[in-house]
């Protein structure tokens, strides 16, 4: 199971919080909520026993996110995302690994999962703006993930090792693995586009591209693991919005008068490709901290996204 700790948690709320304030603060202009549901396929390669070769599963994300929206009548906009992803079951592909010794290890057959958090905010600047959805922007975003990388284990965490397990050449090792969850924790940073452009008055299409270098904490505690490392995260997708319901309205009091507001909802259909790496990744899950290379760290998403919204 995974848990979010003191410190994490705090992270999240100031993030929520800080999305809270641009929120309010800029009531006197178009607001929107949009939650989207979505779901494709999920690719993974990394330093974790049994995922050295890229392997895919379905994926399902649920979002909750605000596309764009300006400050104060200015060109100053933010944007905000809230996703949780949940993956289908991996399994290993490749049932033995090459040692640095020149052995080989024989791997059981473990099935793997990847869940977590994922949670941004960009504030930037309207570099073209004609109206409500046609324009351009650019800003700097940040971010916190949380996902966990779990697997069901063939064994348990009595035989661990504190020093390097070797394997003579020309011989195989066979091993189980430990029942455990990989948790990460990356903080992320970089700039993001945002564009969209009218087609008629119910229809648009919208955009954006974002890159982020990242600082990522690895923790599995069965295996006593804990350290940091580094890699980057990229992102980008493209949908359509329709919006066949809209109308103006007054609200308030003759004492205090009146401001205008114009409730609408909209559908959006999008899809939206998103790729970690990792400069270091290497988790032994059998504890008994064998000599093999780090393998290459990729995860990758593709998704297709129905998305419902209200603005006022």
């Amino acid at each position: 199971m995974f848990f979010i700790d003191k410190q994490q948690f705090k992270t999240l709320g100031s993030l929520a919080g800080g999305v809270m304030l641009f929120a309010f603060g800029s009531f006197n202009q178009a607001q929107a909520s949009e939650i989207q549901m979505g779901s494709g396929t999920m690719s993974m390669q990394a330093g974790i026993f049994g995922l050295e070769s890229a392997i895919e599963s379905s994926v399902n994300v649920l979002t909750l996110k605000e596309n764009h929206a300006n400050l104060f009548k200015s060109d100053v906009f933010y944007n905000y995302s809230l996703s949780t992803y949940t993956s289908g079951k991996f399994q290993n592909e490749n049932n033995s690994l090459s040692t640095i010794g020149g052995g080989d290890i024989s791997l059981p057959n473990t099935d793997y999962s990847w869940d977590g958090i994922d949670a941004q905010l960009t504030l930037g600047y309207d570099v073209f703006k004609e109206s409500e959805f046609d324009y351009l922007a650019l800003g700097v975003s940040l971010g916190i993930a949380l996902p966990y990388i779990g697997n069901n284990g063939t064994g348990d965490s009595s035989s661990t090792s504190s020093t390097t397990t070797t394997v003579p050449f020309g011989t195989t090792s066979s091993v189980d693995f430990i029942a455990s969850d990989t948790e990460l924790t990356a903080y992320k940073i970089g700039p993001k586009l945002l564009f969209s452009k009218s087609l008629n008055p119910i229809t648009s299409v919208y955009g954006e591209v974002s890159y982020a270098t990242q600082r990522i904490e690895v923790k599995n505690s069965p295996l006593k693991m804990a350290y940091s490392t580094s890699g980057d995260y990229y992102s980008y997708g493209l949908g359509m919005r329709y919006m066949p319901l809209r109308t103006k309205k007054e609200i308030g009091f003759d004492s205090i008068g009146y401001f205008t507001i114009e409730p609408s909802l909209y559908f959006t259909l999008g899809v939206n490709y998103a790729e970690l790496t990792m400069d270091k990744l290497n988790v032994d899950l059998t504890g008994m901290k064998y000599s093999v290379d780090s393998a290459k760290t990729r995860i990758s998403s593709t998704t297709l996204n129905l998305g419902v919204g209200y603005s006022f």
